[in-house]
């Protein structure tokens, strides 16, 4: 679209009205890439690209932190959270038990039931492009950088821990003040079934651990029944990071 083409005002819902004011240029040869900031004039209600100056990182940062409705502030990072970057919020929490809805779809009877699941430490990660995952890691402290993640114990989550979203009503926000909406929206979730083969070095596997939660037969989750990722906590957030 051509300078001439495109408005110099926009009418968002809520009758707010935005103004065009800078355009971003971005040149590039495939490999390196140059940006500039460029104000824009109206001219008889027309847009014109005036002069560039060479665009910063800080101002690229908060150009796209307003797209968020968000600005860029420092903020005091509670123990829990493990990353907190533009487009990635990693969290954990230590060993708990959980009460889940459970409705196999596996063949099983449909009978809803109530299950209270014994559950390792947790750590929780959602990303803008990367999605919403969960993990499972050994201990009972804050985690560290070189600590090795396992498959979690869960229903309704793929290989790779990413979670299944069919029915799991998940908050727009992806900061720290919306960490308990993203537990709350998956725990309250219906669990239905299991997607990878083999997720715990257990007799029944998944499918008859949760089985022996729901009729009251486990009172510890052992550590020893996790089965490896091969990924660490640094590991996970560099390539989540990245995507």
């Amino acid at each position: 679209m051509s300078s001439t083409q495109q408005a110099t005002e926009v009418l968002l819902q809520g009758a707010s009205r935005l103004s065009l004011k800078t355009a971003w240029l971005l040149y590039t040869n495939g490999k390196e890439s140059f940006v500039t900031q460029n104000h824009v004039h109206d001219v008889a209600g027309r847009p014109q690209i005036g002069a560039g100056k060479p665009a910063t990182v800080d101002g690229v940062r908060s150009a796209l932190a307003s797209l968020e409705g968000r600005d860029c502030v420092p903020a005091y990072l509670p123990e829990e959270v493990l990353c907190n970057a533009d487009h990635l919020l990693v969290w954990w929490r230590p060993p708990c038990t959980k009460r889940v809805f459970l409705l196999r779809n596996d063949g099983q009877a449909q009978t809803p039931r109530r299950a209270d699941i014994k559950l390792p430490a947790l750590v929780y990660a959602v990303g803008q492009e990367a999605g919403f995952s969960i993990y499972a890691i050994k201990g009972a402290t804050r985690p560290l950088a070189k600590d090795p993640l396992y498959f979690p114990p869960l229903f309704n989550v793929f290989h790779h821990a990413d979670v299944c979203m069919g029915n799991v009503h998940a908050p727009r926000q992806r900061d720290i003040a919306a960490i308990a909406h993203w537990e709350e929206a998956f725990w309250n979730s219906s669990f239905t079934h299991a997607n990878v083969q083999k997720m715990l070095k257990r007799r029944g596997d998944l499918n008859g651990y949760w089985d022996a939660c729901a009729d009251k037969k486990i009172r510890k989750f052992d550590e020893k029944w996790l089965v490896p990722l091969r990924l660490t906590v640094e590991k996970m957030i560099q390539q989540r990071g990245s995507r």
